[in-house]
């Protein structure tokens, strides 16, 4: 899950601004600044999913959650024609994604039982969160602007 998740974040971390600019018709310095709203947003989810998941002892819930809204988010961005619904699936999908990045290191944390155990772990995701900026440079095609289906499809699995 970790690699999947990682693949997103590099996806739109790095291609929102050709996705903005290729796939929504924006202005290169539109497109720009247009990319970091999103992640200012992004800390709202992340505060709220962190909080609830840590009070209520529910990460499992709260991964789930944060994964079918980073779904809906891509349907919006891959699948809507107006360019304000595609706007807003980067809102959601990019706050999704950061706050299941809190939930799935803090599930880690505590549920790999064994001081060995868990290192192994940790640096198994760690080698795999570099290997996802690899796989998740091939999935934004210029040839497939607008749209950009096969990183929405990469996205929503």
């Amino acid at each position: 899950m970790f690699f999947i998740h990682n693949i997103v974040s590099t996806t739109l971390a790095y291609f929102l601004p050709i996705i903005l600019q290729g796939g929504m018709g924006f202005s290169t310095n539109k497109a720009i600044l247009l990319s970091q709203p999103p992640y200012y947003y992004a800390a709202l989810p992340a505060l709220l999913s962190s909080r609830i998941g840590d009070k209520h002892r529910i990460r499992g819930p709260v991964i789930v959650f944060d994964s079918l809204s980073l779904i809906a988010g891509f349907g919006m961005l891959g699948f809507a024609s107006q360019v304000a619904v595609r706007y807003t699936g980067v809102f959601l999908a990019t706050g999704a994604y950061v706050s299941n990045w809190a939930a799935l290191n803090s599930y880690q944390a505590n549920n790999i039982t064994g001081q060995w155990k868990r290192v192994v772990t940790a640096a198994t995701i760690t080698a795999f969160n570099g290997l996802d900026g690899v796989a998740g440079s091939f999935i934004v095609r210029p040839v497939e602007a607008p749209r950009y289906m096969t990183a929405v499809w990469v996205s929503i699995a």
